[in-house]
């Protein structure tokens, strides 16, 4: 199919919508959990996360929803093309989903492992 005739609308399926603040969601909950685990003694392993996370939490929480939300829209925009001529780009924004939600439940694994704090 020849993707060259889909031009960026400001018209998108609802879907699209879901799964954009789903991912502006986990993203919230993924630097709030950042910030619980640091303060028991975690390490940033996101080597860009972690000199934004060694300053204010609040200059980090608000950088990462600006690029989080920022690279959404972008995405959302171009979601009818194809990246690199291979996937489309939709599909990118199903598997930054999938990845939040597998960080943020991988977070939550690690704050039972936190003594000081039992969630469950």
């Amino acid at each position: 199919m020849n993707d060259s005739r889909y031009h960026s609308l400001d018209w998108h399926s609802a879907h699209l919508l879901a799964v954009s603040i789903g991912i502006l969601l986990l993203s919230v909950g993924d630097a709030v959990l950042t910030l619980t685990l640091m303060s028991y003694g975690a390490v940033e392993v996101n080597p860009v996360m972690a000199v934004l996370v060694d300053g204010s939490p609040a200059v980090f929480a608000s950088l990462k929803m600006a690029m989080t939300g920022i690279s959404v829209m972008l995405l959302v925009l171009l979601a009818r093309y194809r990246f690199m001529r291979v996937v489309r780009v939709e599909l990118i924004l199903y598997g930054a989903l999938a990845a939040y939600t597998i960080l943020v439940v991988h977070e939550f694994g690690m704050l039972q492992n936190v003594p000081e704090l039992r969630l469950f």
